[in-house]
């Protein structure tokens, strides 16, 4: 590292000489030859004097004194004072005016320092100021903002939550006033009602305690029968064998009495008569011991028995409180498994019915009565476990029916429908039996099949009634598709104490039998408990491509499901009356499809052939939707029958809640094609 070069002192003031204004140098030349002149003249003065002489120049501030020399050397002297003297003051004029000029540049720069420390200061102060009041003010602002977003809020909220309490009190309100309007109007509607009701109801409230208590008596009937029974074959049994017993041991007294009579009266008869021929005696003999047996009483064959047994309509409950057949199974199976009932040693086959369309065999299975009916159930279903068993379970009609005299003439299909253009196209029906002579109906194409029993009494309201709604035409009332050919299965019967009914064995047999005609529809009005055989039927006749459409029942709204309405696949259908408020009775539930009118409806009676009433029920809903299926097929044959019901699920008029609901299903069917748009009653809308 280089050692850095020693410098020569300059003393501040030489520097700051060194740096004087050329004007200021000039200046002091001047002076100096003006006090070199001053000079020379005072030395003029004292030229006679030869003495020293001390002169002193105040004016000028100079001074010396010497020997009076000669003129040169005061000349010299006076020169080299003056210069020196000038050079002194000029020194010390430029020492002062350098210390001058020093502190004025010190006061200027301290000044200057001062002032740039205080401008510096003021600006540090004035940018801290401005900091802490820019902090101050953001700090005074985003309390301020946020004093003010909190109120702002506040007031929203506070807004928001006025708005929602009264949109909240506003929905409340609307709510208890529709209700309070509902509960009025059902108030008013059950008053009015009530008058037109009262005798509905009281027979219907009657005819459900006759049922009740016929139930209840042919259960308890039954079971006095069955002890009853019991005793009297126990009774009849043993004076059957002690009857037999005595005719056998009559018989055997008798031969052998005959024997010993015979045998005593020919020897007595040789004795006493001796003339007598031996051979005649033996003839008489023999006549006797030829004697005729009493023949016993004629015993029954096994075809009256079971003619006996199925002329007794016997009812029993199961585990769920279903009415049954007591003491019979149903069996849809395979024809190869048929062999394997005959591992069922005691039990009797009542029926075997063939089912072509089905591929399968129908069975009606007897369980001998000291056999638990369960325990003989699980009993074949292992036995079976291919085939759809289950009991013979019983099915209703149910409807409810006005006054006769309140009918009034009808020209709309279920005062809502025009007659729909279906042409001649073919529906099915399983119901009662039906009036084909009544005046709506005797222009009618109509095919029908029975499937009762000659001991099943036919029954003709219902049907004729579900007829009429969908064909009927006359004066006085107008079917909904007038142009379809009917196939009818007659499978409802009236049965003493129990009103009409049909069974699962029957029902299969119709759907079996109309699942050959050629129909694209079926209607089934009528409902009951869950069946694997019936559940199994239903199954077979979608996959021959035909919609079934089910009442959903009247069992009330609290009810459980009611099948085959319930089933997967299968149309259900509640009722509306005119104001398309749901029938009281119904069954409602998630399996609900569409509604029809149900309400009131005016009907063919089959008392008389011109004769009308109205009826009530989902019974008579059905038929409109089971129209409207057929219409919408006709219109499009190639559709499958998911995208029909889909079409017809964008055509309704949506009652209670929006879209689907367990009350109305999708809504009221075919909207499209009522008349007037099937608009309530402006009195009346929900």
């Amino acid at each position: 590292m280089k050692e850095p070069v020693p410098q020569a002192y300059t003393h501040p003031m030489n520097k700051r000489a060194n740096k004087m204004p050329r004007s200021l140098g000039s200046s002091i030349r001047w002076m100096a030859l003006g006090l070199a002149f001053l000079g020379l003249v005072a030395g003029q003065t004292v030229k006679a004097a030869p003495a020293r002489a001390f002169l002193t120049v105040s004016t000028f501030g100079l001074s010396f004194e010497g020997d009076l020399l000669n003129e040169d050397d005061i000349d010299d002297d006076v020169e080299d004072d003056v210069e020196d003297d000038v050079e002194d003051d000029v020194e010390d004029d430029a020492e002062d005016d350098a210390e001058d000029d020093a502190e004025d540049d010190a006061e200027d720069d301290a000044e200057d320092d001062a002032e740039d420390d205080a401008e510096d200061d003021a600006e540090d102060d004035a940018e801290d100021d401005a900091e802490d009041d820019a902090e101050d003010d953001a700090e005074d602002d985003a309390e301020d903002d946020a004093e003010d977003d909190a109120e702002d809020d506040a007031e929203d909220d506070a807004e928001d939550d006025a708005e929602d309490d009264a949109e909240d009190d506003a929905e409340d309100d609307a709510e208890d006033d529709a209700e309070d309007d509902a509960e009025d109007d059902a108030e008013d509607d059950a008053e009015d009602d009530a008058e037109d009701d009262a005798e509905d109801d009281a027979e219907d409230d009657a005819e459900d305690d006759a049922e009740d208590d016929a139930e209840d008596d042919a259960e308890d009937d039954a079971e006095d029968d069955a002890e009853d029974d019991a005793e009297d074959d126990a009774e009849d049994d043993a004076e059957d064998d002690a009857e037999d017993d005595a005719e056998d041991d009559a018989e055997d007294d008798a031969e052998d009495d005959a024997e010993d009579d015979a045998e005593d009266d020919a020897e007595d008869e040789a004795e006493d008569d001796a003339e007598g021929s031996d051979d005649e005696a033996e003839d008489e003999a023999d006549d006797r011991l030829e004697t005729p047996e009493p023949e016993p009483e004629a015993l029954l064959d096994e075809a009256t028995l079971d003619g006996l047994v199925e002329d007794v309509f016997d009812m029993a409950f199961d585990h769920e409180g279903e009415a049954i057949l007591r003491n019979e199974l149903l069996i849809l199976t395979a024809d190869e498994d048929l062999p394997e009932l005959d591992r069922l040693p005691g039990w009797r086959e009542l029926e075997r019915e063939a089912l072509p369309r089905f591929e399968s065999t129908l069975v009606r299975l007897l369980v001998p009565r000291d056999q638990n009916l369960q325990s003989a159930l699980d009993r074949v279903r292992q036995l079976l476990p291919e085939a759809s068993i289950d009991y013979n379970h019983s099915y209703e009609l149910g409807q409810a029916e006005s006054a006769a005299d309140k009918h009034s003439a009808r020209r709309l299909a279920g005062d809502r429908y025009p007659a729909l253009p279906t042409g001649p196209v073919r529906l099915g029906i399983i119901d009662s039996g039906i009036a084909q002579n009544h005046e709506a109906l005797d222009s009618t194409h109509i095919r029908r099949r029975s499937f009762l029993s000659d001991e099943q009494a036919p029954e003709l309201s219902h049907g004729t009634a579900v007829a009429s709604l969908l064909i009927g035409h006359s004066e006085a009332l107008q079917g909904i598709a007038p142009d379809i050919e009917l196939v009818a299965a007659e499978a409802f019967f009236e049965a003493p104490e129990l009103g009409l009914i049909s069974t699962s064995y029957q029902l299969v047999q119709a759907m079996d039998w109309l699942s050959g005609e050629d129909v694209r529809v079926i209607n089934m009005s009528l409902a009951g408990p869950a069946n694997r055989v019936l559940e199994r039927a239903v199954e077979l006749v979608a996959d021959e491509g035909i919609l079934i459409v089910a009442a959903a029942g009247n069992d009330g709204p609290n009810s459980a499901p009611r099948y085959p309405a319930a089933y997967p696949g299968v149309i259900a259908v509640t009722a509306v009356d005119r104001n398309n408020r749901v029938y009281l009775r119904a069954v409602r539930g998630e399996h609900l499809d569409f509604a029809a009118p149900g309400v009131n409806l005016s009907v063919a009676d089959p008392q008389a052939i011109d004769a009308y009433r109205d009826r009530s029920g989902t019974s008579f809903a059905a038929p409109f939707v089971a129209a409207l299926v057929l219409h919408y097929r006709s219109a499009h044959p190639e559709a499958s029958p998911a995208q029909l019901i889909e079409w017809m699920q964008d055509d309704v008029v949506d009652l209670g809640e929006p879209g689907p609901d367990p009350v109305y299903g999708w809504g009221l069917a075919g909207a499209s094609l009522l008349a007037g748009a099937g608009e309530p009653d402006q009195d009346s809308e929900r």
